[in-house]
This record gives structure tokens, sequence and C-alpha cells, in this order.
């Protein structure tokens, strides 16, 4: 959670000291979403009910509203 943390803020100072780099925004914006779907995997796996393989893409691509609907799953 601290790496994700870290990268929302690497993230938003990107965007405010240099607003016309696109790519490294980019480049934040696919790791942390990549932060965030191994953490779901890893935590599905600590809890005993592993994220079937092909939700993997899924949840990397709809990460911001994945993780909140994996929590609410996996929480019950």
């Amino acid at each position: 959670m601290t790496c994700l943390y870290l990268l929302f803020i690497l993230s938003a100072v990107a965007q405010v000291t240099r607003p016309e780099s696109g790519r490294s925004v980019l480049l934040l914006w696919a790791l942390t979403a990549s932060t965030a779907s191994y953490w779901c995997v890893v935590d599905s796996r600590t809890i005993g009910r592993p994220v079937v393989q092909s939700l993997h893409w899924i949840i990397f691509f709809t990460w911001p509203i994945a993780v909140p609907i994996y929590l609410v799953y996996s929480r019950k």
C-alpha cells in the first residue's frame, strides 16, 4: 500500500511540475495500475481465494473501479 501512495504522490507532482510531459504521467499511471492489480492478486492468494488468471488484465485496465469491487467482494 505504501508503494501505491507513493505512486499517487509522484504522479501528482509530475502533473503539476511538468504538465506537458504526457509520457511520464502515462508511465506513472501504468505503474499505479500494475501495483494495484498486483496487490489484489497477492491479497486474494493470502486470504485463500485466488483470482482467476483472466481477471488480472481486467483488474489492470479497470483498476479504479475493480479494486474497490474486489475489496467488497473479498471481504463480504
